[in-house]
């Protein structure tokens, strides 16, 4: 009887705290979902209006750009915060996740109506878990 072994788990290559395509391609995916989000909450009836001194106006494309940019950036910079620091990928993880979670209470201070509250709140989580799961080194070993 012969005896077979899985192959080792591939690791990252050393000095990458995660995979800077996985963070491309989650964030691409959290914007199509927001997206999602927007067209649905618009359907629904949200104004996507908002009380605020710069602008008053949600559309499509500064929801997109909102979850774009951020992911994008934030992820930059913690992946090159954490090729020397390894310990900052996991605690930037978990913030960003906080701060997301946290932040799905700020579109009911400022949302026009109820609808478009909703609609806001959901695009931050999803922005939220995006982030979780773009900057996560465990999902990146195949």
């Amino acid at each position: 009887m012969t005896s077979t072994q899985a192959p080792p788990a591939k690791t990252l290559i050393q000095g990458q705290p995660f995979s800077l395509v996985r963070l491309a391609l989650v964030a691409a995916a959290a914007a199509a979902a927001n997206a999602l989000v927007f067209a649905i909450g618009a359907a629904a009836g949200a104004s996507m209006g908002i009380d605020s001194p710069g602008y008053s106006q949600i559309t499509l494309v500064m929801a997109i750009f909102a979850t774009l940019m951020p992911l994008l950036l934030a992820g930059g910079v913690t992946w090159l915060i954490a090729r020397s620091r390894p310990a900052f990928r996991r605690i930037a993880q978990w913030l960003g996740l906080a701060v997301a979670l946290l932040s799905i209470a700020s579109p009911f201070l400022v949302a026009q109506d109820i609808a478009t509250g909703v609609s806001l709140a959901a695009m931050h989580l999803v922005a939220g878990l995006g982030w979780f799961f773009a900057v996560d080194a465990r999902a990146s070993h195949k």
